[in-house]
């Protein structure tokens, strides 16, 4: 019986992890869990106008408000922390189907990855970093349908940056492998290495 197995790739926002998690899935013929769908659903199961809506919904935060990403780094953390508490059993749906799964997602908090146990499974945690700010909101901009215009761009391209930049740090000092995202022809064979 083949070992089973999860790749989780962490980061923060345009440092091209999905891209890699793509590749990952169809090279092991893996599941694919994006992170965002589980962020996503449980926003939508928060109750409307409780705290933990206000904490999940980082985006709303982003486009409506007007606190600088600095100040929107503790919610993402704490945004993080409610998503990796619901990854688990998520995770051990998706084992159920396939012998192994690649997650991604700007979720992906080093500690908690680091503590994972899913019975059994081999837990393989990998963040993606873009050191450069400028390059990071470079590469968030190619993906958006409008200019980085508007001043919550600006935030959403920082808090990914600082956000990114805290969870690699903290990755590098538990012991956890960090890839840097450029350049970008050899990341998925970088990662490959990287996760064994």
């Amino acid at each position: 019986m083949k070992p089973r197995r999860v790749v989780l790739i962490g980061g923060g926002a345009g440092t091209g992890k999905t891209t890699v998690a793509r590749a990952l899935s169809r090279s092991l013929t893996a599941g694919w869990l994006q992170v965002d769908t589980i962020w996503l659903a449980l926003i939508d199961a928060a109750e409307p106008g409780s705290d933990r809506r206000r904490v999940l919904d980082v985006d709303h935060a982003l486009r409506h408000g007007t606190t600088p990403a600095e100040g929107l780094l503790g919610q993402h953390m704490d945004a993080a922390a409610i998503v990796c508490h619901a990854l688990p059993r998520a995770l051990a749906f998706e084992l159920q189907t396939h012998g192994t799964v690649v997650a991604d997602g700007a979720w992906i908090l080093p500690e908690w990855s680091a503590q994972l146990e899913l019975g059994g499974v081999d837990v393989r945690p990998i963040f993606l970093h873009e050191p450069d700010a400028g390059h990071l909101r470079a590469a968030m901009a190619s993906r958006r349908s409008m200019p980085m215009a508007a001043p919550w761009h600006d935030r959403s391209a920082r808090l990914a940056w600082l956000f990114g930049d805290a969870v690699t740090r903290e990755a590098s000092r538990l012991g956890l492998p960090v890839v840097e995202s450029r350049p970008y022809e050899t990341l998925v064979d970088r990662v490959v290495a990287a996760v064994g």
